[in-house]
This record gives structure tokens, C-alpha cells and sequence, in this order.
């Protein structure tokens, strides 16, 4: 519901059980501001409800959002994903925005905010937000229509450290799979795949040999080393300490080289053991891609 007192406005929507109690701005808004309050009223209203098909309906077809949980900025398709899990992984329970200032210029209209939620998991954990957020509405049609949206979560030292952890935890999941594929590409031999974990501008350093620069550099590497011989590695994670579309990997590895009917005269099978970092970095295609890597060998240097 909305909360219209004279010159003064409030959006409040209480959602399943919970009653609200919201101080009332003092502010005055003009007519075309109450027109842009009016329709993030519905809005607001369809998304405590859960009724996506009004949700969507508000969304400009460029629509892109960034809040505090994301470690990039999502597109429509992003986000209509999180929205199709209303209801199902997630409700609202309680849903408040109290905008403090409205910029309106033609047929754009930009709005700042603070924001409280309540979100109530499916196994019914409360998690409670609350923050600034900024909405910017472009006038599509003589209809307001959502085209970006940001939004900031207050949070105390203990909550940004548990955020962090879980954001951490997280990533090094999707690194362990990275690393189970690696160790199939390199004794497959499949060099084009390895390439792929790693960005365009990435730099992989070894012990006792220059750096290699760039995809195409560690590239022609490898695809002369696997013509020599079959490369076992296995690759573990010891840790993964990640913030925002950044990681930092720490990990150990031990390699089994045996030479094939190829390895020219005097390279014999070897193994090694050691430590290695990786630097990972979120691209804008939503990969995590390994930008520097390095490691250090236990082989005694001759």
C-alpha cells in the first residue's frame, strides 16, 4: 500500500504478516513527481506480490541493475531469473522505499531512496536489508519503464565478513571445477580449451623461464609441450579469498610428465610437486578467467 498524506509520501508494502510503521518525509512533491511515485507504487506492490508478469512489465528491454549482492551490474535476462524464484526460493516479507529526492527532465526520471526488506527464505530464514538505491526511469509509450536501478546494503564489519566469506566460498567452487576441467585439457591435450580459462590479457609465469603474455603467447606454448608428451597435473585448491568480480587462488599442484613417439632425443619422464597463485577476474560474459598465474616448483634447481 501507499501512504499519501497531504504533500508527504511514503511507499510501505507489507507483505504476508508483518505491520509497518513508516515516519513520513518532509516533502513536497510536484504533480509529474507523485506520476513517477504512482507507477514505482504498482511496481513495488507487483514485487511484494510476487506477480512477475507486472514486475516484467515495468522493465525497459535495456533494463540493467547492480545491488550490493551482485559483482557486476545484470542485464533483463539476469534479473529475470532472480525474479522467477519469487515465491519459490525466496518471498518478501516485508518490502519499504522512501524516496528522498526526484529528479524528473522530460522523459527521464531518476530517484533516490533508502530501502528496507525483509526476505524470507524456503526454509524460513529472515534475512533482513537495508540501504540507499537509486532508480532511474526512462518514459517509453506515456508509461515510466525501469532502465537502471542500483542499490547499497548497510552492513556492519560482521555482516561484510560473512558476505565476503560466502562470496568466497562460492568462487572456489566454480574454481574447483575450472581446475577438475584443466587437469582433462592438459593430458587430453586440448589446448584450446585450456586457453579458454584464461583471459585475453592474462600472464602465465613459471620458475627459471620468461613470462608468457597473452592467450596466444601460452597458446604456442603448450601446444608445442603437448606435442612432446602427455601432461598429468593435478591441481588443488587450498584457498580463495574473492571481493567483488575479483579472486585470489592458492594451491598446490603435482605434475607427471611422460614423452611421447614425438619428444625430441633427450627429454625424459618427470614429476613435480609445488605451490602455485592464481589471480582470477569475473569478465563481462559472467566467466571467471584466470588473469595471472604463477608457481613455484619444490624440484631442486640443478
Amino acid at each position: 500500500m501507499n501512504i499519501l498524506n497531504g504533500k508527504y509520501w511514503v511507499l510501505v508494502f507489507v507483505c504476508v504478516v508483518l505491520v509497518v510503521t513508516t515516519p513520513v518525509l518532509a516533502k513536497e512533491w510536484s504533480a509529474e513527481q507523485k506520476d513517477v511515485l504512482a507507477s514505482l507504487n504498482k511496481y513495488f506492490s507487483a514485487v511484494c506480490q510476487g506477480n512477475q508478469k507486472e514486475i516484467v512489465s515495468f522493465w525497459h528491454p535495456k533494463f540493467v541493475g547492480w545491488d550490493y549482492a551482485q559483482a557486476l551490474p545484470a542485464n533483463y535476462d539476469a534479473h529475470l531469473k532472480v525474479i522467477e524464484a519469487i515465491g519459490k526460493s525466496f518471498k518478501f516479507k516485508k518490502l519499504e522505499f522512501n524516496p528522498l529526492e526526484i529528479q524528473v527532465e522530460g522523459n527521464i526520471a531518476i530517484i533516490h531512496g533508502n530501502y528496507d526488506v525483509i526476505i524470507q527464505d524456503s526454509a524460513g530464514k529472515e534475512t533482513p536489508t537495508s540501504g540507499p538505491e537509486t532508480i532511474t526511469l526512462v518514459k517509453k509509450d506515456n508509461k515510466w519503464a525501469m532502465i537502471g536501478l542500483v542499490s547499497i546494503a548497510k552492513e556492519t564489519p560482521e555482516e561484510a565478513k560473512a558476505r565476503g566469506q560466502q562470496l568466497s566460498a562460492e568462487v572456489r567452487t566454480v574454481i574447483e571445477a575450472y581446475n577438475s576441467d584443466l587437469g582433462r585439457y592438459y593430458a587430453s591435450g586440448d589446448i584450446d580449451s585450456v586457453i579458454s580459462v584464461f583471459a585475453e590479457d592474462a600472464r602465465q609465469m613459471a620458475s627459471n623461464s620468461p613470462a608468457l603474455e597473452g592467450r596466444e603467447k601460452i597458446r604456442a606454448f603448450w601446444k608445442q609441450a603437448v606435442s612432446r608428451g602427455r601432461w598429468d597435473f593435478t591441481i588443488t585448491t587450498v584457498s580463495v579469498v574473492a571481493n567483488g568480480p575479483l579472486a585470489v587462488e592458492l594451491g598446490r599442484y603435482q605434475l607427471q610428465f611422460t614423452p611421447g613417439p614425438s619428444a625430441p632425443s633427450g627429454i625424459n619422464a618427470f614429476t613435480d610437486t609445488g605451490d602455485y597463485v592464481c589471480y582470477w577476474r569475473l569478465d563481462d560474459d559472467g566467466k571467471w578467467r584466470i588473469v595471472y598465474d604463477t608457481a613455484a616448483t619444490e624440484r631442486p634447481a640443478k
